[in-house]
């Protein structure tokens, strides 16, 4: 396997992880997803995946040379991609962003916009069963100030209670 943008999907036993990290003899047991349908997001890198219920919900990315808007949802059920259905304010390509679920709402926050600048927006998204997605724009660029971070690539985020917290990048 190369290295660079790659189009599969492993599956490990967290079982079998954590056996491994007690008994370096115990190998950790990993599973290549073999999809359904013949679609899939294609190669791509610097995306981030969020699991909401059964579904894996891929946001952005870099595709070829280029950022991209793209968000596709895989199926933990049946192993099958679809690309999102998006509406609303559809937050244009990005890539070395964050995701992470608040309530059911997919957050999405900072990373490069598609212009090639780091951003600090925030943007929201409904995953509806029928995989549509409807997003909304919570805040746009901002200016750092004391009450908004600077705009960030890399960085890492996670939810908790009613906070989402940020840190480096």
């Amino acid at each position: 396997m190369g290295a660079g943008q790659l189009d599969n999907m492993w599956r490990v036993d967290i079982d079998s992880l954590l056996r491994a990290m007690e008994d370096a003899s115990f190998p950790a047991h990993w599973e290549q997803i073999q999809y359904k349908g013949g679609k899939s997001p294609g190669r791509i890198s610097h995306h981030k995946c969020t699991v909401i219920g059964d579904k894996v919900v891929l946001v952005g990315g870099i595709l070829g040379d280029s950022s991209n808007g793209d968000t596709w949802i895989f199926d933990l059920r049946t192993n099958q991609w679809e690309a999102g259905k998006s509406s609303g304010e559809v937050p244009q390509g990005m890539d070395d962003h964050t995701t992470v679920l608040s309530e059911k709402q997919l957050v999405v926050f900072g990373g490069f916009g598609s212009h090639g600048c780091r951003v600090n927006s925030v943007h929201s998204a409904q995953v509806n069963v029928n995989n549509t997605i409807v997003w909304a724009t919570v805040s746009n660029d901002q200016a750092p100030s004391k009450t908004c971070p600077a705009p960030r690539n890399s960085h890492s985020a996670v939810s908790h209670g009613n906070s989402i917290f940020v840190f480096g990048g």
